[in-house]
């Protein structure tokens, strides 16, 4: 079993995957059997049209859904061996979660958001509110500590959606549509917190998109297609493909 390591990022090798779905009596394959390492501390955007298998591998990355065959390492652990209550304190530790609609919970104010995770770990109050107040501060929000998400605008929304991804220290911040309800210029600043996040607390990010602009700025960029994984150059017509 994993022992928390602060923020340390983990090698992520995904090994022959696949995941199968039944509809009505018919087997659907959603991912193929995908390959695929990513290093420590690395940025990556995988791209694809809808129904391509980017949301169900984020799931599985997540450690939400478990594979059909195929097995997903973090480190050398397999952690799909886990225990129910093994896993979801390993996914608690080890992996942030940020997602298009940011799931913030109404009734709570912007720092109680942040805190849940600590709260939920059972860390004291005390000490969920200082790490909590950090990284308020540091995704530019400190002064908004006390607002709703009803009081905050989108893009404020999803900073304490990342804030509160970043609360247990992940060893990788996987992110879904992160920018799909946000104007250009309010997502440009989300890509530019996740390149500072990366180089500061060495966290690796994983980010499916449609946002073909924030995929480019990516240093490793990825493209689904019917349930398969191909490594990709920058997103213009002549880009080339090669399967993972």
């Amino acid at each position: 079993m994993f022992k928390k390591k602060g923020s340390s990022a983990l090698a992520i090798s995904v090994e022959n995957l696949q995941r199968e779905f039944f509809h009505e009596g018919k087997k659907l394959e959603v991912l193929r059997g995908i390959n695929v390492t990513l290093e420590p501390a690395s940025m990556v955007s995988i791209r694809g049209r809808s129904g391509a298998g980017k949301s169900t591998l984020l799931h599985l990355l997540a450690t939400l859904d478990k594979p059909t065959h195929g097995r997903i390492l973090f480190g050398n652990e397999d952690v799909f061996r886990y225990s129910p209550t093994q896993l979801a304190r390993f996914r608690n530790e080890h992996i942030g979660l940020m997602f298009q609609f940011h799931h913030l919970l109404s009734e709570f104010t912007a720092l109680e958001n942040v805190m849940m995770p600590a709260l939920i770990h059972r860390e004291s109050h005390e000490d969920a509110k200082k790490r909590a107040e950090e990284l308020l501060k540091r995704v530019g929000l400190l002064d908004r500590c006390s607002h709703k998400p009803g009081e905050l605008s989108g893009g404020e929304q999803q900073r304490v959606a990342l804030a509160r991804a970043l609360m247990m220290s992940p060893s990788i911040l996987l992110a879904d549509e992160p920018t799909g309800n946000l104007d250009p210029k309010t997502g440009n600043g989300i890509h530019d917190l996740f390149k500072e996040l990366n180089e500061t607390l060495e966290i690796s990010i994983v980010i499916v998109t449609h946002d073909e602009v924030l995929a480019q700025k990516m240093p490793r960029r990825l493209m689904m297609n019917d349930g398969l994984l191909y490594e990709t150059t920058l997103g213009d017509e002549n880009a080339t493909l090669t399967k993972l």
